[in-house]
């Protein structure tokens, strides 16, 4: 499989084991990670009474009666060259896009991942998990920004019009 794509999906990985297993006294309860094809399907309903999270990866407009949604994007891949002539490795930034319905809960979703990510993670093959190596989190680049959409810039309301993200960047050997 392509190494960026394995790249994204280890990410992907990542955050979803931290809001399915969520560390001991970081005061969130386990939630419901749900995909994109669950975002998709108008018929989908969240279980009842669980916390729940869409976990998508996919540039798709954010819908209110479809929040929370974690939207993972890879702004960048880097080529890193290692030595004179080799074109593996690849600087890569990355950002977790969280939409809540309400402020509190979009900037409780993105401190989470900031705060809980982790300083490093592994990089794994699909379909069958394997890990090729583990990145190390670039030291001082977890951000949490708040993110916004000017009225004249978009046709739809609400708390979508404003975000929070998470970003990072790290380096890989592959």
């Amino acid at each position: 499989m392509q190494t960026n794509r394995e790249i994204r999906l280890s990410i992907k990985d990542r955050i979803n084991s931290i809001f399915t297993s969520p560390p001991v006294g970081s005061g969130f309860s386990a939630f419901n990670v749900y995909d994109e094809d669950d975002y998709r399907n108008d018929a989908h309903t969240p279980a009842p009474n669980v916390a729940y999270i869409y976990l998508i990866d996919s540039f798709l407009l954010p819908v209110e009666t479809k929040l929370p949604v974690v939207v993972l994007e890879i702004e960048r891949v880097r080529h890193r060259t290692f030595e004179l002539g080799n074109r593996v490795g690849r600087h890569v930034r990355a950002h977790a896009h969280c939409f809540g319905r309400n402020r509190g809960e979009r900037d409780d979703l993105s401190g989470f991942i900031a705060d809980y990510f982790g300083d490093s993670f592994p990089i794994k093959t699909y379909p069958t998990g394997t890990t090729t190596e583990t990145v190390q989190v670039l030291e001082n680049s977890m951000a949490v920004e708040n993110m916004s959409i000017g009225n004249e810039d978009a046709n739809f309301g609400g708390e979508v019009m404003n975000w929070s993200r998470a970003s990072w960047e790290f380096y890989t050997k592959l």
